[in-house]
């Protein structure tokens, strides 16, 4: 990836062309020093209600000025969504609904023994009859 010189924006490396018109003031905002470098996501404030610490997403970490904007972008929408929800508090339930697991293939140890004794035929080389 190139440096952040190179960026179409360089006072917003890690954005896009269109995305770098997008008023960024008070939510987001980058960082580079001698430590390193990367995007910062500001807390939302709520009245009455204690504000998350701000999130700080390398560059060196995610592996590139993009990755790092993204994290930090979503991070800030995750709080924005919070904090216009009905009470201030971390929903229960996620909001990113991920698929069941499948179940996992039985082992030896689950199987029955009579199941243990198929698996070991069924592993077995079958032999040809003698003519």
């Amino acid at each position: 990836e190139p440096p952040s010189e190179h960026h179409p924006d360089p006072q917003k490396p890690g954005l896009r062309a269109d995305e770098a018109r997008d008023n960024l003031t008070g939510k987001l905002r980058w960082w580079s020093d001698t430590k390193g470098s990367g995007w910062i996501a500001c807390p939302v404030k709520v009245p009455g209600v204690k504000s998350a610490s701000q999130r700080w997403f390398s560059v060196r970490k995610c592996g590139s000025w993009r990755l790092a904007f993204l994290l930090a972008r979503l991070q800030r929408g995750l709080w924005e969504l919070v904090a216009s929800s009905d009470s201030a508090a971390v929903p229960r339930r996620p909001l990113l609904a991920l698929p069941a697991p499948e179940e996992p293939a039985p082992t030896v140890e689950t199987l029955s023994s009579s199941q243990q004794q198929e698996q070991r035929q069924d592993q077995q080389p079958q032999q040809q009859p003698q003519q």
